[in-house]
């Protein structure tokens, strides 16, 4: 009865075989398994810090650190009045004097302007004149010169809101004009911005390079814009619109001029450092006085600077 089909130790033997082949299949999954987990742990990983990676710099290339603008003196050109041969012979004179560059103030006291001008015709404006601020240009470039137009702004003084917004197109396209006639840079002067309305200068800024999108300009601001509590603010909103920030001293009191400009200077260090502003003074005739105050912008480390009338 009890054959060898039958037998117990037999039949116990066929039980451990039989389990052994489920049991390496069951480690062997698990083994699978847990190797798919980390191909996909190190993936995710790997996803993730490529994801940050591509963030940062995506938003380093959206907002790229500005450079300072180069460094010029600005020496001034007199085109008031001046016949045409007048002025070249004041390019001249100049040039041999050793001046790398010109500044050229392209308005009267009267705010009328000194240079022929298409759309001042064509708003009714046209003072008269017959300069063409191109020709300058060229003779100035003839002799290796740089020529920067200074320029002041009327439309800020607007109060009604609908009349501003027109002046301020019809400065920003004076503006534009000026960069197409070949200047180098226009630096506007702005004697009435400030913290509640210096959001304008941007629309400005704006409007020009919407329509000349190569125009070099900057703004200038009298000093009591660096001592507000806010000036931080509004300079670097300025310097993102702007080729060029400018601390404007042309009003300056010639009484003791040569220590009121150390000692604006000496307040406003940070923002000669930071954006190399070009600080703007007025012009002297007095040859020991000048010295005093090249001496003085050397000494403060501003070599960035215009002489204006």
């Amino acid at each position: 009865m009890n054959g060898r089909g039958y037998h117990p130790r037999y039949r116990q033997g066929r039980r451990r075989v039989s389990v052994l082949p489920v049991i390496i299949l069951i480690v062997a999954l698990l083994a699978v398994l847990f190797l798919i987990f980390i191909l996909i742990g190190n993936g995710l990983n790997k996803k993730t810090q490529g994801n940050i990676t591509d963030t940062s710099v995506t938003q380093s290339q959206k907002e790229p650190v500005k450079a300072a603008p180069a460094s010029v003196g600005c020496f001034f050109l007199d085109i008031e009045g001046e016949a045409s041969s007048q002025i070249s012979n004041n390019i001249a004179k100049l040039s041999s004097d050793g001046a790398l560059a010109l500044s050229v103030e392209v308005k009267a006291a009267d705010n009328t302007l000194l240079y022929s001008s298409g759309v001042a015709r064509a708003f009714g404006k046209q003072s008269g004149s017959t300069l063409d601020i191109a020709t300058l240009v060229s003779r100035a470039k003839a002799r290796g010169l740089y020529v920067s137009a200074y320029y002041t702004l009327e439309f800020m003084k607007e109060k009604n809101a609908d009349v501003k917004a027109a002046k301020l197109g019809y400065e920003a396209a004076l503006i534009s004009e000026l960069c197409s006639y070949g200047v180098d840079d226009v630096m506007v002067y702005a004697p009435d911005a400030s913290y509640e309305n210096y959001y304008e200068l941007l629309r400005l800024a704006q409007s020009v390079k919407a329509t000349n999108k190569n125009a070099k300009i900057g703004v200038s601001v009298k000093q009591e814009l660096y001592s507000h509590q806010n000036a931080a603010v509004i300079i670097d909103a300025l310097f993102k619109e702007y080729d060029i920030i400018g601390i404007d001293l042309s009003d300056i009191d010639k009484k003791d001029i040569d220590k009121q400009v150390e000692k604006v200077l000496s307040n406003s260090l940070y923002y000669v450092l930071r954006y190399n502003a070009r600080v703007v003074l007025p012009s002297v005739e007095d040859t020991e006085l000048s010295k005093k105050l090249f001496d003085i912008l050397s000494a403060s480390n501003v070599h960035n600077y215009q002489y204006v009338k």
